[in-house]
């Protein structure tokens, strides 16, 4: 997103007050290294960089931020003038440094703030570094290390394709029973930019799609511009460990599980609650992913005229 002040008010959970900061920078973006001799082994931390001014920036200035752990790369992200910051959240497992690599950008200032956080960090781009989850928790994060608009250059292609966009989860579901679970996404911005929230189980050390309780009118339809949908329902029946990935090109989401029992209900409540919960969330989630080209493929692109006048029937029934 451009400007620091937004990326800290709208990102930075009220938990994390100043008085946890451990590191607070500001210099010229000119080519560094810095070693973050502060930051501790195994302890979660959020890193905002911000550009102070996009103004500085040309159309071919580029700034490389990376905070690395000698081979390993925890967070990275390439500055331009139309995305001039980098906010994620991190957990070193030994020394790390930050590593700015910038070219036609030499009037260029920039701040980093590094607090400690309460909330589990990642990377967590691999099922393999899936972090813990429980049902009924809320999850905050960001997905800023994608473009927030793209690159010149960039393919559709690695655009959608890019890991930094894929957030793991894992959760272990230990009840004697079936339960119907919702996973939804809630999003800061709709830009008309589709999520997608998915469940998977591990199998032979791969994973496997799990749609078990699936709305019927989720697989792609009507030429959407991508696939994907922030509302998913799973039926659970078997023990075990679970995967959820989360695809989001958005600065921050929040990613919610509400648990139910299936159906058939012997309390009409409970008949009432889960039916209007569900129909919030698959005509949220269908708003967000219209069909008729109605979701766009990055910030730059339109949407379609027909679904501009378009009121997307089905859900607006709902």
């Amino acid at each position: 997103m451009l400007g620091k002040f937004c990326l800290t008010f709208a990102l930075i959970p009220a938990s994390l007050s100043l008085a946890q900061a451990v590191y607070t920078l500001s210099g010229s973006t000119a080519s560094q290294t810095i070693k973050l001799e502060k930051l501790a082994a195994g302890t979660s931390y959020t890193f905002l960089f911000s550009v102070d001014s996009p103004a500085a920036l040309t159309a071919d200035s580029r700034i490389a931020v990376s905070v690395n752990e000698g081979g390993r790369v925890l967070i990275s992200k390439t500055l331009h003038a139309g995305d001039a910051d980098l906010y994620a959240s991190f957990r070193p497992a030994g020394p790390a440094a930050l590593r700015v690599e910038t070219t036609n950008a030499p009037a260029a200032k920039y701040h980093l703030q590094i607090n400690r956080s309460p909330l589990a960090a990642g990377p967590n781009h691999r099922w393999q570094d899936a972090l813990p989850l429980t049902l009924g928790q809320l999850i905050t994060a960001s997905s800023d290390e994608l473009e927030y608009v793209p690159l010149p250059g960039t393919s559709r292609r690695d655009l959608v394709s890019a890991p930094a966009g894929d957030h793991w989860y894992r959760f272990n579901f230990d009840s004697a029973t079936p339960k119907l679970v919702f996973f939804q996404l809630e999003l800061m911005d709709r830009d008309d930019l589709p999520a997608d929230v998915s469940l998977y189980r591990e199998t032979a050390g791969k994973l496997e799609e799990y749609t078990e309780g699936q709305d019927p009118v989720a697989q792609p339809h009507e030429v959407q511009a991508l696939p994907g949908n922030k509302f998913a329902p799973r039926l659970l029946r078997q023990t075990g460990a679970y995967y959820v990935r989360v695809r989001a090109n958005h600065p921050e989401f929040k990613l919610r599980t509400r648990v139910y029992d299936p159906a058939p209900y012997a309390n009409p409540r409970d008949a009432v609650r889960t039916a209007v919960d569900y129909i919030m969330g698959a005509g949220d989630s269908w708003f967000a992913n219209t069909p008729r080209r109605g979701g766009a493929f990055d910030r730059v692109a339109g949407v379609h005229q027909e679904t501009s006048l378009c009121v997307a029937c089905h859900a607006s029934h709902f």
